[in-house]
């Protein structure tokens, strides 16, 4: 048995939640969207509180390691390593396409799908994806995408039943019209990863805590300001 600390700060709702092995014994979302910098102690506070823990009983953090918002995922990184080092725990790292991977196995595994594309919204026409076998066989690596069907069914060749999980599903809709694609749009949280990080703590599966970095997959679009100063 294991008290796992989760921390989802990816997207726009930053969430917490403690496992003890793969079971989550409590959970808090944040009650305003892009809110972490100012709420993510405040609400594993709460959570610890809520669950009657302590700091001192956890054995390991896990934490998502992007893709998503670059600023999000910088404040869930420190905040998880602060605790490893502080407490002498594991650090477990999952990216958003494994989060949502888990989530098509509670919400779309009734239905048989000969791919599933975990799909996050980025800017414009863009998105972050990484495509899957309905086992979980990557097909294809992360990467950005420009939204366009023809381009899409080309890097995923004869599959014709498609399902695309998350939030950027929505969007997707919007230019994927053909019969085989299936859309689930929902958010990703930190309840979510408890199945994946029991297991990587069973397997040992733990980052570098002084050397391990989100994963950007691209990166940001840092433009120079124009203002002058002096």
């Amino acid at each position: 048995m294991a008290n796992i600390l989760n921390i989802e700060t990816s997207s726009k709702i930053c969430s917490v939640a403690v496992s003890s092995s793969d079971q989550i014994i409590g959970s808090v979302l944040a009650e305003e969207t892009f809110t972490h910098a100012r709420d993510l102690t405040s609400l594993i506070e709460e959570l610890l509180k809520q669950c009657d823990m302590s700091l001192n009983e956890l054995d390991a953090v896990a934490v998502n390691s992007g893709p998503g918002s670059y600023t999000a995922l910088r404040v869930g990184y420190s905040v998880a390593k602060g605790l490893c080092f502080g407490l002498d725990i594991k650090m477990i790292a999952h990216s958003s396409f494994e989060i949502l991977f888990e989530q098509f196995k509670i919400l779309g595994s009734g239905d048989s799908y000969d791919c599933v594309i975990p799909m996050i919204d980025a800017r414009r026409d863009e998105v972050y994806m990484e495509t899957f076998d309905s086992d979980g066989s990557t097909l294809t690596d992360a990467q950005s995408f420009i939204l366009e069907e023809e381009a899409l069914k080309k890097k995923i060749s004869t599959k014709k039943n498609i399902l695309i999980i998350g939030d950027a599903a929505e969007k997707a809709k919007l230019q994927l019209k053909g019969a085989e694609f299936h859309f689930i749009q929902c958010e990703m949280e930190a309840a979510q990863m408890a199945v994946l990080s029991w297991s990587k703590y069973q397997a040992g599966s733990f980052e570098n805590v002084a050397y391990t970095i989100p994963f950007y997959l691209k990166p940001p679009n840092i433009v120079a300001s124009k203002k002058k100063y002096f």
